[in-house]
């Protein structure tokens, strides 16, 4: 989180679930949210936080590790392309999360 600030986070229960495979070292699958996204747009402060926390993060990480991440998500939006803001931002997190997890396994 980023210090002082308070980010909030919707994740579908299938999402909170271990992926089947973890076990077996196969990479984890990204979930893409199916169906209609009923939720509110996110306000400007929420989208405001979620920068800085996505800044912050990606500031850690090496030039190849972003580079996979865009190269990631731009696949991700291509084949999903009715993706609601927020069902994009769960995307690009699980996508954070992934290469995250292979960085630390080298």
């Amino acid at each position: 989180a980023i210090e002082g600030e308070e980010l909030t986070f919707q994740f579908h229960q299938s999402q909170l679930q271990p992926s089947p495979g973890k076990a077996s070292g196969k990479q984890p699958e990204i979930r893409i949210p199916r169906g209609e996204d009923r939720r509110p747009l996110p306000t400007e402060d929420e989208k405001q936080k979620f920068g800085e926390w996505v800044r912050k993060r990606m500031g850690k990480m090496t030039e190849q590790q972003r580079q996979q991440i865009g190269k990631m998500m731009g696949e991700k939006m291509k084949a999903n392309p009715g993706l609601s803001d927020r069902q994009k931002g769960e995307v690009f997190v699980q996508i954070l999360d992934q290469v995250e997890k292979q960085g630390q396994r080298r």
